[in-house]
């Protein structure tokens, strides 16, 4: 599949997307971005609302996603913890042991073409994206701090 018909299915998909009906988030073509990294080539599309953004990263290289909410208010900062303006929702889902596969951010854990894993992993955002505490952090009642997991780079 080329890179610009990925693009285009993968767009019409967030398009559809029934994550952001409970909240302020909307879509807005203006803040598209394109960008080269040590993964490859990624696309980046923005939800923002007013206290909270989703910047979902679709790597067309590598077939993989990233998806990130962030926070877009100051945060109360405690002296014992770090504040996080941002969370990696894969990271999110994985300490609460939400995640049904094991690598759902990749597409190809999926079964099918291309265009059918895009759907099941929208498929599967919009129902990790269901969970009570992930709807209240998107609607800008409460916030939760995920520290960055560096793995095997500490």
């Amino acid at each position: 599949m080329e890179e610009i018909d990925k693009v285009r299915v993968f767009k019409t998909l967030i398009l559809e997307s029934k994550f952001t009906d409970n909240t302020d988030l909307r879509y807005s073509e203006s803040d598209d971005e394109i960008y080269q990294d040590l993964t490859g080539k990624n696309y980046s599309f923005k939800m923002s609302g007013h206290i909270r953004s989703i910047d979902i990263h679709l790597n067309v290289d590598n077939n993989e996603i990233t998806v990130n909410i962030d926070n877009e208010e100051l945060v109360d900062e405690d002296e014992d913890q770090a504040v996080e303006y941002s969370f990696s929702l894969e990271q999110w889902l994985d300490r609460k042991g939400i995640s049904p596969i094991k690598y759902p951010f990749r597409l190809n854990s999926y079964e099918g073409t291309l265009p059918e894993q895009m759907e099941q992993f929208f498929a599967f955002l919009n129902q990790a994206l269901q969970d009570d505490t992930l709807q209240k952090i998107l609607r800008g009642e409460t916030w939760d701090y995920v520290s960055f997991d560096w793995g095997d780079m500490k």
